[in-house]
């Protein structure tokens, strides 16, 4: 049965991977310890269900942290803010599908000029996006400690 805890521990070390960079160094040894400890009691004085009922809630808090550690970052907003022009690109474009306003040219020149417009637009989407990007990375980071 002393396998058992050590294995877990591993497992749990390696799911403290799935935290932000920050979170880890500040909090990781702690939690690897904390865990260590009670999965060590755990296992010398309850029975096998007990073991599984703590692992479970291990595996329960670190599906719910997880996220929102993640949240606590800004990266999901990032993520949304850099994906909306490109989302109401591909919008635009189905409209214009849909409305067939724009058709595609018979002549050759006519469609390369309309190839040439659409990929302009897209590098320019794709320029914003890194735009945001580098100002999101390149702010001052504000120290969060309470």
């Amino acid at each position: 049965m002393a396998a058992q805890p050590g294995i877990g521990v591993r497992v749990y070390e390696a799911a403290l991977q799935l935290y932000p960079p920050a979170f880890r160094r500040e909090f990781g040894v702690e939690m690897v310890r904390d865990v260590r400890e009670a999965s060590l009691e755990s296992a010398a004085s309850r029975g096998w269900r007990d073991v599984a009922t703590f692992w479970l809630a291990i595996a329960g808090d670190v599906l719910m942290t997880v996220p929102l550690e993640w949240c606590k970052t800004g990266l999901p907003l990032l993520a949304l803010v850099s994906a909306l022009p490109g989302a109401a690109f591909l919008g635009v474009l189905a409209r214009v599908e849909r409305r067939a306003w724009l058709l595609v040219p018979e002549q050759v020149a006519d469609r390369e000029i309309l190839a040439l417009v659409l990929l302009v637009t897209v590098v320019l989407f794709l320029i914003l996006a890194t735009i945001l990007f580098t100002l999101w990375f390149a702010r001052p980071r504000l120290s969060r400690r309470r």
